[in-house]
Parts: structure tokens; sequence; C-alpha cells
């Protein structure tokens, strides 16, 4: 691994194994619509934003950007997942994926009532 994968990538590692752990334990609870939202969010808005801030060369787009390539590129992915395991940890710590139901109780089962 390169220096730079070195120095952004090994970083990146635990963010990731918390966001992976934390997302498919609250998939697994019920909670999937707000997890799924939570990652595909991070990705767009804050991976995409700071990849285009950081990685192109000047004056190959009308922003300004800091053309740090591929650091640029490791940059982004670090903070998008810090800020998808952060929002995670919110989401499991507040309880709120223990509102989905998985087992429908109210439904009675033959089996059960007859001798």
């Amino acid at each position: 691994m390169s220096l730079v994968g070195r120095a952004f990538g090994e970083p990146s590692q635990p963010c990731q194994a918390v966001a992976a752990i934390l997302f498919g334990s609250l998939r697994s609870a019920g909670d999937v619509n707000i997890p799924v939202a939570i990652s595909i969010g991070t990705t767009a808005l804050i991976m995409v934003t700071l990849s285009v801030l950081l990685v192109p060369a000047p004056g190959t787009l009308p922003l300004p950007t800091l053309n740090l390539g591929v650091a640029g590129a490791w940059i982004a992915l670090l903070t998008a997942e810090a800020v998808k395991a952060i929002l995670f940890t919110h989401r499991w710590r507040r309880h709120a994926w223990t509102r989905h139901r998985l087992v429908d109780h109210t439904l009675t089962d033959d089996r059960a009532t007859t001798p």
C-alpha cells in the first residue's frame, strides 16, 4: 500500500467497521429506512462533495479546489465514514430501532389452542 493509502486508509478502517456493524445491526432489528438514508446521504453529500473539492487539478472546475489527488479522495472517504459512524452510533444509542416490530404477536396460532 502506498504512503497515502497508509496515512488515510488505516485510520478510516475503524470508522468503516463501526458503520458496517451498526448498519447491519440496525437493519437486523428492523430499522431499515433511516440507516439506508444515512448511508446514501453521507456518500452523496459528503464524499462526493469533498471529492469534487479536494481531488481535481486547478482549472478543471470553475470552483476553487485543493488539488490533493489521491490523498483528497482518501480524506473524502475518511470524513464520510466518520460521519456515517457517528450518525449510526447516535441512532443506536437513542434506541429508536426498538420501536420496530419484527413479529406480529396479535396473531393467534391455532396449534396452541388445540389439545
